[in-house]
């Protein structure tokens, strides 16, 4: 009776996984595309999509919210000093790490970079053909793991069961052979499974090629500030390469954990 039981609620559970998995799978990869429009420039986070997904909208958004004189950074410390938002990401910036001066804000980059605003911008240039979604490859992955770990409970269960089989319960070998096409199902609901891709497309890396301003620079789309052509060039490289320097040489140093220290007290080995 065991035996039966716990091959009801592997069956059940391992069922339910595939049938999310296989749904999460077919909304990403029949997902509609609408091209988008010759001529319609990509704005700043979408530049900054392209090249870096959402992290680089996030260091992006700092970036121009530094150079605009509305975030500061000294040290390892982190302080908005400008606190109305002049976009949907800066607006979950500022949510997120807060109006006071916040210290470890590296912690918070993967919070930011996953947020509704960053998500928007993703899943609308993944609905123009331009890259994966962020959304819905998470909910894809998400379905993988469960269903994956589902899969390998029930491989389990049929190894012990195999192993009863041969010691001759008829029990365990009537459950072993109701496991072995749940498994064969479970396995071949994941096919595919490795194609989707949340990366930039072909169509996406057509539009990545930089153009240039008169100075012969990366041109940037337009800014919430006017910037000076130093600071603008300092925002291209945050775009493109993901390079904090020049005046953003402050915020690049508050970005970077610190490394990890270890007591070693004298006796062991310290100094």
């Amino acid at each position: 009776m065991v035996w039966f039981g716990v091959l009801a609620v592997l069956c059940l559970l391992v069922g339910a996984a595939a049938v999310r998995f296989r749904r999460a799978y077919r909304r990403l990869v029949d997902a509609p595309v609408t091209p988008r429009p010759q001529h319609e420039e990509l704005s700043l986070y979408e530049l900054a999509f392209l090249h870096g997904q959402g992290r680089r909208v996030v260091l992006t958004a700092l970036s121009a919210m530094m150079l605009g004189g509305r975030l500061t950074a000294y040290g390892k410390e982190v302080t908005i000093t400008g606190p109305v938002p002049r976009d949907e990401v800066e607006a979950d910036v500022i949510e997120i790490i807060g109006l006071g001066p916040r210290w470890g804000v590296w912690d918070r980059m993967h919070r930011l970079s996953e947020s509704a605003s960053v998500d928007a911008i993703g899943d609308r240039m993944a609905g123009q053909g331009l890259v994966g979604s962020p959304t819905r490859c998470r909910v894809a992955d998400a379905a993988f793991v469960t269903l994956h770990f589902w899969l390998w409970c029930t491989v389990a269960f049929t190894l012990v069961a195999a192993v009863f089989a041969a010691l001759g319960d008829r029990a365990a070998l009537i459950a072993l052979a109701t496991a072995v096409p749940v498994l064969a199902g479970g396995f071949l609901a994941q096919r595919h499974s490795e194609k989707w891709d949340p990366g930039v497309t072909e169509a996406g890396r057509r539009l990545m090629v930089p153009g240039q301003n008169d100075d012969g620079d990366r041109s940037v789309p337009r800014t919430n500030d006017d910037l000076s052509l130093y600071d603008v060039g300092c925002l291209g490289r945050v775009v493109y390469d993901g390079v904090l320097t020049g005046s953003l040489s402050n915020l690049h140093d508050a970005l970077i954990a610190p490394p990890e220290t270890w007591d070693d007290p004298p006796g062991l080995g310290g100094l």
